[in-house]
């Protein structure tokens, strides 16, 4: 059997103040220093709440404005942090 996975397509473009539960896949996440890590960028920003991170085995779900997307990955790529993919899962 396949397990399918829907995903939305973020547009900035069409609303870039929309909030999404974004999904980030990041490397090492077996590892507490990335965690570590994570933790430490993201509490320093202005639009994201920490409180609502979500640490899943293979990466991390945080609720963030489709705009901030590329300013929350060139933060990550910044720090070391392994990121693989990034969706909004269909709901």
């Amino acid at each position: 059997m396949n397990d399918v996975l829907l995903i939305n397509k973020c547009r900035p473009d069409t609303n870039p103040n929309e909030s999404v539960n974004l999904s980030m896949v990041i490397g090492q996440m077996h590892k507490q220093r990335t965690c570590d890590l994570i933790v430490e960028i993201l509490s320093k920003t202005d639009y994201i709440d920490i409180s609502k991170l979500v640490f899943k085995y293979d990466g991390i779900v945080v609720s963030l404005e489709i705009s901030k997307i590329p300013q929350l990955l060139s933060l990550m790529l910044e720090n070391d942090v392994k990121v693989y993919n990034i969706y909004e899962i269909y709901e």
